[in-house]
């Protein structure tokens, strides 16, 4: 905003407009000045992290975690618990339960219960309608399932796959709101994956598997067919840039974590579901009962939000007596560095100002200017 007066002051305005971000950076490494504590607070409106809850919804998700209550029932208090706890509230989520179809069990069945993504805090009322509804039913085809979580992401691709859901990627959007956003898939599963026959991704052939040739169940070529191509899915989300168009700044790339629920430490289930998320970027866990997993997903989401990647614009002090950075004879030049957390750490520093007809002078603290007059 400019503002009128004699002759000197708009010259005054001018000049600093011209020369004070070369004086700031010449500043920050040649005087020293004052260092005030600031008290940390988080970023004003921060971006909702993007997180799909992919959920089996298999057979054995009946099984007994403790007398009454199945494992289908500790997911669904754990979820409840999540959500009741506001966690999710500034939270870009949607819940996609798998497992396969009842009249045809070599096809998947996608049913993304809490429909599009959306922000929980906005109408959380039907995100704990939509928990409710998660089921146990048949076989676990995790890869295909992987896939199409995958999918569903990318704003290249619109998979047809899933019930209950336009699958509109949440990267379809403007990139000035969207670009911070962390992407991430939580995979729970409580089996050994089955059902898939993929044998390449994205045009690449995938590497066999044998982590089931010594599995008890009868059928272990079944579960490594299974287990084809899931690491290669996951690896693949982990290091593309989804989003490449104009206005987009980074990498948008997908996370993927997994919990192993109910499985036997070191068990070739496990350690399929542990590459997984070593191959995409992410952490696993082991989990056997509703603590282990409310813990697990606390994690998941906690490291979302931190890691939002805010941008910082370089300092630019405007000289206007109404500026807040200005306060009397001194001004205020902030410092903060930004970190992959909700808090970035930082301080002010304190310049005197000397102004004199047309010349504008930062001084250090014992009143020594360090730096050239600024001639108009």
């Amino acid at each position: 905003m400019s503002h009128k007066g004699p002759k000197s002051v708009q010259g005054l305005h001018h000049l600093a407009k011209a020369c004070l971000l070369s004086l700031i950076l010449f500043l920050l490494v040649s005087v020293r000045a004052d260092d005030i504590e600031v008290y940390l607070q988080p970023p004003p409106e921060p971006v909702p992290p993007n997180i799909l809850f992919l959920l089996d919804e298999s057979g054995s998700m009946d099984n007994l975690v403790e007398p009454g209550i199945t494992r289908r029932d500790a997911l669904v208090n754990a979820l409840h618990r999540i959500v009741d706890g506001g966690l999710l509230n500034n939270v870009n989520a949607t819940l996609l339960g798998y497992t396969t179809m009842r009249e045809d069990p070599t096809e998947t069945r996608l049913v993304a219960h809490t429909g599009d993504f959306t922000i929980v805090g906005d109408d959380s009322s039907h995100f704990r309608s939509a928990i409710d509804q998660l089921q146990s039913l048949n076989y676990t085809p995790t890869t295909d399932a992987l896939a199409a979580a995958v999918d569903w992401f990318n704003p290249n691709r619109r998979t047809d796959l899933i019930q209950n859901s336009r699958s509109e990627s949440p990267l379809a959007g403007d990139p000035e709101e969207l670009k911070c956003a962390p992407n991430r898939i939580v995979l729970l599963s409580d089996g050994a994956p089955n059902t898939s026959t993929r044998t390449g991704h994205e045009g690449i052939a995938c590497a066999e598997v044998h982590l089931f040739d010594d599995f008890s169940d009868e059928r272990p070529g079944w579960h490594n067919d299974g287990a084809r191509c899931a690491n290669e899915i996951s690896a693949w989300a982990y290091q593309t840039d989804l989003a490449t168009g104009t206005g987009w700044d980074g990498v948008q790339n997908i996370l993927t974590y997994t919990l192993s629920f109910g499985t036997t430490p070191g068990s070739p289930t496990q350690r399929f579901m542990d590459q997984i998320a070593a191959r995409g970027g992410g952490e696993s866990w082991h989990v056997v009962d509703e603590d282990s997993i409310v813990n697990a997903f606390n994690t998941a989401i906690a490291e979302a939000q931190d890691s939002i990647d805010y941008a910082m614009n370089a300092p630019s002090i405007p000289f206007n007596p109404d500026n807040a950075a200005i306060n009397g004879d001194f001004i205020y030049v902030p410092l903060f560095l930004p970190e992959a957390r909700g808090f970035w750490r930082g301080n002010l520093k304190k310049y005197r100002v000397d102004v004199d007809d047309d010349d504008i002078r930062l001084l250090a603290s014992p009143n020594i200017s360090r730096i050239k007059k600024a001639k108009s």
